[in-house]
């Protein structure tokens, strides 16, 4: 790698970490964060290598317990109901570099990829591991009680990477 990738990878895993720190915070342990903002924006404006690479090296440091995410992080994370919604991430982020379409239809399938995984995770665990009888119906609100404020960011990321200019 070179090192100017390298460093758009740390400066993007950085911000992503930032981002997790800005919350609103929601019922049932959930947050609205701005982490969603810089994930599109590693999306939209790096290499699908490096784009998935900022976002591994982010799970990484939370799940050996650098506080990067909104609740703090560790390996316990993994059993969080939410940590689909951080796993989306990834998912997101190869979608959104695997199609060569408008910016706002990446970022779109972007966030229907972030809310898909990190809905089959919540309900998942919620039935499967925490053995509460949650309804398909609460689990879905709960899951998607953020996705207009996050389609407002698609929209900011979108007029962003506008104007910001990154070296190939």
């Amino acid at each position: 790698m070179k090192t100017r990738d390298v460093t758009y990878c740390a400066l993007f895993t950085a911000l992503i970490a930032i981002g997790s720190k800005i919350q609103i915070p929601l019922m049932a342990g959930m947050h609205f964060t701005l982490q969603w903002l810089f994930v599109l924006l590693a999306g939209l404006l790096l290499n699908r290598k490096n784009a998935c690479l900022c976002l591994i090296s982010y799970l990484i440091l939370g799940l050996v317990g650098i506080p990067v995410f909104a609740s703090g992080g560790g390996f316990s994370y993994l059993v969080k109901p939410t940590f689909g919604f951080l796993f989306g991430f990834l998912v997101a982020i190869w979608i959104m570099t695997s199609i060569n379409k408008s910016n706002f239809i990446k970022t779109i399938a972007g966030l229907l990829a972030y809310y898909g995984c990190g809905f089959i995770y919540y309900y998942g665990m919620m039935v499967l591991f925490y053995q509460q009888p949650i309804g398909f119906l609460m689990a879905f609100v709960n899951c998607f009680m953020t996705i207009i404020p996050d389609f407002i960011l698609c929209l900011v990321a979108c007029e962003l990477v506008k104007h910001i200019k990154i070296a190939p």
